[in-house]
């Protein structure tokens, strides 16, 4: 009777929640699931939550961080931060962080890459931190297109793309439609997503050009989190179609290197790459 009783009110929560969230906003036709209405409701309700609260006065701690915004195609705000080089910057890249992270908790590690010479653009995902709307697989790729076309327009210097973990993910669905982008590093993602249940068309291996030498995918062998099993397959359509591979026996997940020498070098691999583009 009690584990009965548990188990109503378990799913009773489950079910108001989903229906807080659901009637929060206008329905958008992108906020639609198309990976499973529960699953994917569920997955981005967790990694969400994991990701914890917004610090608002994170990027006040840091001299060259102003905050920024995208009102999307259907009314949703994004919010994010720019990160400003001191130098002439040889031009942006747009970061997108793995499904569990918000904007202001990798600022820090950012900069040195705007040290390196170039500006970074970072927001939470919809859904997430301070950003509005309900997180949705194509919402989400839907976002970054917009964003990617909004920062090429603004700014005539060169686009970067790099992407970790799910951030990867998007930028890989991305990446056809928008501009052309210099150079993309795609560290610790997985090769597909059609095995969690979403459709094929959103694969990341499936959207990787015929010209490939514009690309970099870094695994690391002491990943745990998205194993290096994961990004095989698309590690071999990159080095296939022309691009290139960096794979680390001491890399871990990105952020979660207990070794901050090591999370340095991962960042300089990034760094030297698009450098040479």
């Amino acid at each position: 009777m009690v584990k009965t009783s548990v188990s109503r009110l378990l799913v009773g929560t489950v079910f108001f929640l989903a229906s807080r969230w659901s009637f929060a906003l206008p329905a958008s036709p992108l906020e639609e699931s198309v990976c499973g209405s529960f699953t994917e409701w569920f997955s981005f309700r967790m990694w969400s939550s994991l990701a914890g609260k917004p610090d608002t006065s994170a990027f006040r701690r840091m001299s060259n961080v102003e905050e920024i915004s995208h009102v999307t195609i259907d009314n949703r705000t994004l919010r994010g931060y720019r990160i400003n080089s001191a130098t002439p910057s040889k031009g942006s890249v747009l970061f997108a962080q793995g499904n569990a992270m918000l904007a202001d908790q990798v600022l820090q590690s950012l900069s040195q890459v705007v040290d390196a010479g170039f500006d970074v653009v970072v927001f939470d995902y919809r859904g997430y931190g301070q950003s509005d709307g309900k997180p949705r697989l194509k919402a989400i790729v839907s976002d970054y297109v917009e964003i990617a076309n909004a920062m090429a327009k603004a700014q005539p210097k060169k686009l970067y793309f790099y992407g970790v973990s799910f951030g990867g993910v998007v930028l890989l669905n991305t990446l056809a439609a928008v501009p052309p982008v210099s150079g993309t590093v795609i560290d610790s993602s997985p090769g597909t997503v059609s095995d969690l249940g979403c459709p094929s068309n959103f694969d990341p291996i499936t959207h990787i050009p015929d010209n490939a030498g514009s690309i970099l995918v870094v695994i690391g062998d002491r990943d745990r989190v998205v194993l290096p099993s994961k990004s095989a397959g698309l590690a071999r359509k990159v080095v296939a179609n022309g691009g290139h591979v960096m794979r680390r026996p001491d890399f871990s997940h990105p952020f979660m290197d207990p070794d901050n020498a090591v999370a340095s070098t991962r960042l300089n691999i990034a760094i030297d790459f698009f450098n040479s583009k």
